[in-house]
């Protein structure tokens, strides 16, 4: 990080973080709650809350939302993405890979959003502004 701080960060729009001290303490706030949020720094008018698939190593992937109605839905939103990304990396890594047998019987997987509401969330996005 101390080298692409060095070599100055550029601004994407007037949100952009471009001072390194607060950079620094946005990345700190992100580890203690588990999210990271982008308050239009990249594009103006769009927002993003995501949250790491990780145990405890490196961050393998993540689970975000985006929005354009601002830091309010994001501020929402956040603890859901982050619980999100927990309960997928449960269900994909469960208690840790050493604690799985390799030889144990598949099991079937009942669905962890029930089927109506999928269609309500469905038409919930189809309807609502942030598309």
């Amino acid at each position: 990080m101390e080298h692409v701080l060095a070599q100055g960060l550029r601004p994407r729009t007037a949100r952009t973080l471009i001072r390194p001290l607060a950079l620094r303490s946005e990345l700190a706030a992100t580890r203690e709650r588990g999210a990271a949020y982008d308050r239009e720094d990249s594009f103006r008018g769009i927002s993003c809350v995501a949250a790491p698939l990780r145990g405890a190593g490196r961050a393998v992937a993540a689970v975000s939302v985006s929005s354009c109605r601002g830091e309010r839905e994001l501020a929402r939103l956040g603890p859901v993405v982050a619980a999100c990304a927990r309960a997928v990396w449960r269900e994909l890594y469960g208690p840790g890979r050493a604690g799985r047998s390799t030889t144990a019987p598949a099991r079937d997987l009942e669905p962890a959003v029930s089927a109506q509401a999928m269609d309500n969330m469905m038409g919930w996005l189809r309807f609502s502004e942030w598309m």
